[in-house]
């Protein structure tokens, strides 16, 4: 077994979780992983009040004493998860929602346009949609004829030579449909910042040790009690490369743990180190 050392470089990589707190309060759940992340990075801002003297007519400085720190983390994460998603818009997530039938949804269509099944659903929208029926009154549409469906996404293309649908003013379809199980439904801005506890399971790979449970790394553990999180700066939903999800916030006091000068437990973060 190899033997680690405090003397070495650090390249870190590893797990990110998130437990949910009360605010200003306990941790009131579990942690969840986010999946791969490309980064985590925690930064550091102090200010000072500084004074310079003006007995030897040099004004050198006589006091630089800090008066406040601020600790800022940036977590960006490469995996699109629904919980993912609804940490960056401050948002509520359905995971893992259960397909189902519709019937007697009403739509508008217009002539050589496209409409989008799900108006009646929560979200709004509906995927894999199969079995579709339509109909104005009681006239029933023909697929091909009237209408085309591309039930991936729920959208319907009335035709050019629709008679059903002629060009002009729209025309009321009722729509009945199945539709499939979806892997989450969020619905953004729909609530306020969340704090989280925050840990890292860090490999760091610059120390090849091989620890009592077999790991190839040695283990780097950073406890941050009490994050809050700002709202994606971006979601880049359209290009040529993966679009991760930036999330930039504050690192804020742990009330729930005492101030100790001395005391080997922070109020804002730990690191341990095998």
């Amino acid at each position: 077994m190899a033997a680690s050392t405090d003397k070495i470089y650090y390249v870190g990589q590893g797990n990110v979780g998130l437990a949910p707190r009360v605010t200003a309060g306990a941790i009131n759940g579990g942690y969840k992983y986010v999946g791969d992340l490309q980064s985590l990075q925690i930064s550091f801002k102090q200010t000072f009040v500084d004074v310079q003297e003006n007995n030897t007519g040099f004004g050198f400085q006589a006091l630089h004493a800090p008066t406040s720190i601020m600790a800022d983390i940036k977590l960006t994460l490469s995996q699109w998860s629904s919980d993912n998603i609804r940490k960056s818009l401050w948002g509520a997530a359905q995971s893992g929602a259960a397909g189902g039938t519709v019937t007697g949804e009403t739509v508008t269509a217009y002539n050589d346009t496209s409409f989008y099944l799900g108006t009646s659903l929560a979200g709004g929208m509906a995927l894999g949609i199969t079995a579709l029926t339509l109909s104005a009154g009681a006239t029933a549409l023909v697929a091909g004829t009237d209408y085309t469906l591309d039930g991936s996404y729920g959208r319907v293309t009335i035709l050019p030579g629709s008679t059903v649908v002629p060009a002009g003013a729209g025309v009321a379809l009722t729509a009945g449909y199945t539709y499939a199980a979806s892997n989450g439904n969020i619905g953004a801005f729909t609530g306020g910042p969340s704090e989280y506890a925050l840990r890292l399971d860090s490999k760091n790979v610059a120390n090849p040790f091989v620890d009592v449970n077999g790991s190839a790394f040695a283990a780097v553990g950073v406890q941050v009690y009490r994050v809050t999180f700002d709202i994606a700066k971006a979601l880049d939903l359209v290009g040529k490369k993966d679009a991760p999800l930036e999330l930039d916030g504050a690192i804020l006091i742990d009330p729930t743990v005492s101030y100790v000068p001395g005391n080997p437990r922070s109020v804002l973060m730990n690191i341990m180190k095998a």
